[in-house]
């Protein structure tokens, strides 16, 4: 990577409007999002952010529908895997940057929360999302 890449805004290099699902949308409905998109993230907005699905929170289900806490994700015995609200999976902690932060800047959050991951705001508002993709093709 080109040291002057890295010093670039983050809105050079973010999906903007990326797809959003809302929180008591289906978990299947967020699976066919990223299959159809060919995406990884799909931030949950209601008024504002909410949280995010990944597609490694879509997997761990799918691999371990025998194994789950069906009340905690809203699901009854006769629900098939995924067909319960989003928010039952979503990860309520996202990782977030501003729209004025650097690439630099996004890759040290991404090593310092351990994520894939960056949803990039302007004050409340989502502006776009960063992945590792984004940053490879750097």
């Amino acid at each position: 990577m080109d040291h002057t890449d890295i010093k670039v805004r983050s809105t050079k290099i973010m999906t903007a409007n990326p797809v959003c699902i809302h929180e008591n949308d289906l978990a299947l409905t967020a699976k066919n999002l990223m299959v159809r998109h060919r995406i990884d993230h799909v931030p949950i907005v209601e008024d504002n952010l909410k949280g995010i699905v990944t597609s490694f929170d879509i997997a761990k289900i799918l691999l371990t529908a025998d194994n789950l806490d069906n009340e905690h994700l809203g699901r009854t015995e006769h629900t098939r895997p995924l067909e319960f609200p989003v928010k039952g999976i979503a990860e309520r902690n996202a990782t977030i940057s501003s729209v004025d932060h650097s690439v630099a800047k996004v890759i040290q959050l991404l090593n310092t929360n351990n994520s894939t991951y960056s949803i990039v705001t302007l004050g409340d508002e989502i502006q776009g999302i960063i992945t590792h993709r984004d940053i490879i093709s750097l």
